[in-house]
């Protein structure tokens, strides 16, 4: 399961919880708790990074169009 999110985790363009990269990031904080390998964790930072950034870029404004939802 970890090798496919590795894998999907940054191809996905959805930030939610349930279906985005948000719970990809919280499901890598905990595995590398699990394996002590926190480079899990760094890229589970770098999944929130990427989310940030989405939001950032477009001037501090959050809007239908740029938070992925249709």
């Amino acid at each position: 399961m970890a090798d496919m999110l590795l894998l999907n985790g940054t191809l996905t363009e959805c930030p939610g919880l349930v279906h985005g990269k948000t719970g990809i990031a919280v499901f890598f904080f905990h595995y590398a708790q699990y394996t002590n390998n926190m480079l899990f964790a760094d890229y589970a930072f770098d999944l929130i990074g990427e989310i940030q950034g989405r939001y950032t870029s477009t001037a501090g404004r959050i809007t239908k169009t740029n938070f992925g939802a249709t």
